[in-house]
């Protein structure tokens, strides 16, 4: 009850929800492990949201508080929900079919973090550090075998 009198008078329609590199690089270094390891069936969705949600504004507040806040708050939980859906929904269409096509190096998808792509989308393609990281969209960067 501490945070649903604070939160329910929040206007979180406001706030954007946006799955960009620097929001995935934020998820993989929360949750110790690659993004393309991501599964929707644990607690990834709701370090991938609280990444998002964090990423995407101007909002301090740390991962408990989250937690907190979308138990406490249903129209708040509610509406993330939504948001993700609508995410998922357009990034999945430019899923790969073949997801288990290793890399030359030896590395899968599923080990290969998403920090490293954007490092060599920087370095090695010399893109714009503020667009890979704040505009780019992960469907955008599809991991290619070399």
């Amino acid at each position: 009850m501490l945070f649903k009198k604070k939160t329910e008078g929040i206007n979180f329609k406001k706030y954007t929800l946006k799955l960009n590199l620097r929001s995935i690089c934020l998820f993989e270094k929360l949750r110790g492990k690659s993004f393309f390891e991501f599964d929707e069936m644990t607690d990834d969705i709701e370090y991938l949201l609280y990444s998002s949600l964090v990423s995407s504004n101007d909002i301090i507040m740390d991962f408990k508080t989250f937690k907190i806040v979308i138990v406490e708050n249903k129209k708040f939980a509610g509406w993330l929900a939504y948001q993700y859906g609508k995410i998922a929904s357009f990034t999945s269409q430019f899923k790969s079919i073949d997801n288990n096509e290793e890399a030359s190096s030896g590395e899968t998808k599923d080990n290969m973090k998403v920090i490293d792509i954007a490092a060599s989308l920087i370095i090695n393609y010399n893109m714009n550090p503020y667009y890979v990281y704040n505009d780019m969209q992960l469907w955008e960067m599809e991991y290619q075998k070399k």
